[in-house]
């Protein structure tokens, strides 16, 4: 685990049941490495903030993971 960094589960709960995280706190799976990852990009951090808020209030919402794509 990177300093300030966090893995999460498909719910984007870390390993303490009262604590979620997103963005670029949050080690997130990539769906096409089959690893996990820092995703700083503000789009998938919004997502995520959005799917840890349902998550928080009991309202599940599974987050598969990060599909990044990047081009010049």
């Amino acid at each position: 685990m990177e300093h300030g960094v966090a893995q999460v589960d498909a719910y984007l709960k870390t390993n303490d049941d009262a604590i979620w995280a997103a963005g670029d706190v949050a080690l997130v799976y990539n769906t096409f490495t089959e690893q996990w990852m820092k995703n700083c990009t503000w789009p998938e951090a919004m997502q995520q903030g959005m799917y840890a808020a349902s998550n928080m209030v009991g309202v599940p919402k599974l987050y598969n993971g990060v599909s990044p794509i990047i081009s010049s």
